[in-house]
């Protein structure tokens, strides 16, 4: 008994010895820790809730190609790897300069190229906006201000709040002891400006996790055809023609058909008449207002065309509504080749 009681001793006293260690080692990292913080009232605005929710929106739109997906917008941008593969899909370029990797070095190298390709190959400069240390320590108005630079540079369907600026919370050494200093910065300003036509307010998640796991297709004719501005024309000539033969008959004609098929209804009206079969008004949103709501309907004419024999696992909704155009063309040209076969047989 007296053994075991002097191991219960040991025990506790052991314990005890663990808790002070990991107390200290606590206070060490809350003493040293100087990365910035958002400010409580900050974290609780609904405008930059919105903020961080539609640019959430807009990287994953793109990065589902690479079956990645972003969950915390400022950690997972902070590493350079979705960052890269974003900026790669945004603009149909490659970053330079990258490397493999996910030590300090290899995020530093990586955070870099993307800096400086923003700034050389975009026209993005920092203008104290955004550093390439600030991304790397997850600050807040480096990534939000680097989104929205890039958002300002090459356009985005959604529309960002304007005139958002956020408190943060800067850890400073005073005397010894570490003090908060609180900075107010400014992340947009008129955004209207910069949205695109008929631009997506964002107000619910967008990509489901169905959306975020679905297989990225084999690259095929059409990855080939976009090298290549010319044939691109000819193919938009095409598919525009036989859109608007269809169309004839209810007095309708589409333009520009990113734009245009982007919020499903046109889709849904092509796929029916094709089919020769009315989609009740009730089936659908006839004039949808939300990104939920367009992505609905896209998926609606998707599941019509499954049932009609036409194969829809090359291509996303969500390309669609984020108005890709690659992604509508190959949507479009899958039909298009279905009722041409369909014809011909």
């Amino acid at each position: 008994m007296e053994r075991l009681d002097a191991l219960r001793s040991q025990e506790l006293g052991s314990n005890n010895s663990l808790r002070r260690t990991r107390q200290d080692f606590i206070d060490k990292e809350n003493a040293t820790d100087t990365k910035t913080k958002l400010h409580p009232a900050a974290a609780k605005d609904p405008v930059y809730k919105k903020l961080v929710t539609t640019l959430t929106a807009w990287v994953n739109s793109y990065v589902i190609q690479d079956q990645l997906g972003v969950r915390d917008l400022i950690s997972d941008m902070s590493d350079g790897y979705i960052l890269i593969a974003f900026i790669e899909k945004l603009t149909n370029e490659k970053v330079p300069s990258t490397v493999d990797g996910a030590s300090e070095k290899a995020r530093r190298i990586n955070v870099t190229a993307c800096v400086k390709f923003c700034e050389y190959s975009l026209n993005i400069p920092s203008k104290g906006r955004f550093t390439i240390d600030g991304i790397l320590n997850k600050d807040y108005t480096s990534i939000l201000c680097l989104l929205v630079d890039l958002v300002h540079a090459v356009g985005c369907p959604y529309v960002l709040p304007s005139n958002l600026s956020i408190a943060v919370m800067n850890p400073e050494d005073v005397g010894g002891v570490i003090k908060n200093k609180t900075t107010v910065h400014q992340i947009t300003k008129d955004e209207q400006q910069y949205s695109q036509s008929r631009g997506i307010y964002v107000e619910e998640e967008l990509f489901s996790m169905e959306d975020l796991s679905r297989p990225v297709p084999l690259p095929d004719a059409f990855d080939k055809l976009f090298d290549d501005r010319n044939k691109v024309t000819q193919v938009t000539t095409l598919i525009r023609g036989f859109v608007n033969q269809k169309f004839e008959g209810m007095d309708m004609a589409v333009d520009d058909l990113a734009l245009e098929f982007h919020d499903g209804v046109y889709l849904i009206l092509l796929v029916g008449t094709m089919g020769h079969f009315f989609v009740p008004l009730n089936f659908y949103h006839l004039a949808p207002k939300t990104a939920a709501e367009k992505l609905e309907n896209v998926r609606t004419a998707f599941k019509l065309m499954g049932e009609m024999g036409i194969s829809t696992t090359n291509f996303n909704a969500v390309d669609l509504v984020r108005r890709d155009l690659k992604g509508t063309l190959r949507c479009l040209y899958t039909v298009f080749t279905h009722y041409s076969n369909k014809n011909n047989a």
